[in-house]
């Protein structure tokens, strides 16, 4: 991903969580003229995974004009048929060494929930247009915006696995507007604490 796009992604999906209906929609159209609608939608189903399916569908909504698939029939690309391999190959992708662990803690936590993340965060939420490593460096700014530092922690890991140094993931705290100043300096310090 160029250093333009994950600007762009990172201060759109900022745009779309902050819920401001005044310049959201002009954000929006701006971001699908250099982008296209289509990779637009796709953040915004990944942002579901942060924010909750009623933030990316109100983000939709709202800027629907500029978003919105329209009534093409299979133009979405089908759901993997058998979800559970798709999201764990994805888990695994991400987690690679750490992959038992977490799963064993997420089975200790929920089962139930552990095989949702599986089937529906990995196997659809990381599918599509965006490469692992431009996923990992957005989810990093989600779980720090969102104060999930355990979560956020693995995901830096995965970060630096991918070849994303620490100087580099440091520099996409200010991405987008997305952190306030206390979350990027909260994110740069949970990075320099990294082995």
């Amino acid at each position: 991903m160029s250093p333009d796009r994950f600007e762009d992604c990172a201060r759109f999906l900022a745009a779309a969580v902050r819920n401001d209906p005044a310049q959201w929609p002009d954000q929006a159209g701006r971001f699908a003229a250099r982008h296209g609608a289509a990779l637009g939608r796709e953040l915004l189903r990944f942002a579901s995974l942060f924010y909750g399916l009623p933030t990316a569908l109100r983000a939709l909504d709202q800027a629907a004009g500029a978003l919105a698939a329209g009534e093409s029939p299979g133009a979405a690309a089908p759901p993997p048929s058998d979800l559970p391999a798709a999201g764990s190959a994805a888990f695994a992708r991400v987690y690679q060494g750490d992959a038992p662990k977490v799963l064993a803690r997420m089975t200790f936590l929920d089962p139930e929930l552990r095989d949702w993340v599986i089937e529906h965060a990995y196997a659809r939420g990381y599918s599509g247009a965006l490469a692992l490593l431009e996923r990992e460096r957005l989810a990093v700014l989600a779980l720090a915006a969102t104060a999930c530092w355990k979560q956020c922690d693995s995901h830096l890991r995965s970060c630096r696995r991918l070849g994303h140094g620490a100087d580099a993931l440091a520099a996409d705290a200010g991405a987008g507007g997305w952190l306030d100043a206390a979350q990027a300096e909260a994110l740069r310090a949970r990075i320099r604490s990294l082995p």
